[in-house]
């Protein structure tokens, strides 16, 4: 977690914003709370959450958050396709999402079982190199936190393993136009 909140720190947010949190962290809940308008905290199965929500048939209104964070939560979703569809319409124009999943950077090609796990912690899913490609409706970037810091800031934080988080941004129609439909350029 310490990873997620060197990134947080860095990043730019406005007491305008309305964020929605899903399977919040306390230590890093607490921290975003005096950084954004509202922050709504969102899960299927804790208890101590602002709403219980299945995110493949989210409650909120089109349009209606500019930020959403999610942290190892698509791999426990049946459908993260569907997912991410709903993602992207709670999201208002130009509204952002960030999250990491597991990645298992071995593996090429995800692996999806088509039922939660038991031995690998109720996933549903192993991802592989090509996730990426599930943000396809988003424009995205992949931040390779470790990447980012200085040897000596990597060691005083504790920082073994690479730890990758997505930052996707919601496409305007247009935008998206391209991101689903690529120009082709005639010879």
């Amino acid at each position: 977690h310490r990873a997620y909140f060197l990134f947080y720190s860095g990043l730019q947010l406005s007491e305008r914003d309305v964020a929605l949190y899903f399977a919040p962290e306390s230590s890093l809940y607490r921290w975003l709370r005096g950084r954004v308008k509202k922050i709504i905290t969102a899960d299927l199965f804790a208890p101590a959450v602002h709403v219980r929500a299945d995110l493949m048939r989210l409650p909120f209104k089109t349009g209606s958050v500019d930020i959403i964070i999610h942290h190892h939560v698509l791999e426990h979703v049946s459908d993260d396709a569907v997912a991410l569809a709903e993602f992207e319409r709670i999201l208002k124009q130009d509204g952002r999402m960030f999250l990491s999943v597991p990645l298992n950077e071995d593996r090429g090609v995800t692996w999806d079982w088509g039922f939660p796990d038991p031995v690998k912690q109720d996933h549903y899913r192993d991802y592989g190199r090509d996730f990426p490609q599930r943000l396809s409706r988003f424009k995205h970037t992949e931040i390779d936190i470790p990447v980012t810091l200085s040897p000596e800031e990597i060691r005083h934080y504790g920082l073994e393993r690479r730890e990758v988080i997505y930052s996707c941004l919601k496409p305007s129609r247009k935008e998206k136009e391209s991101l689903t439909h690529p120009v082709r350029v005639s010879p």
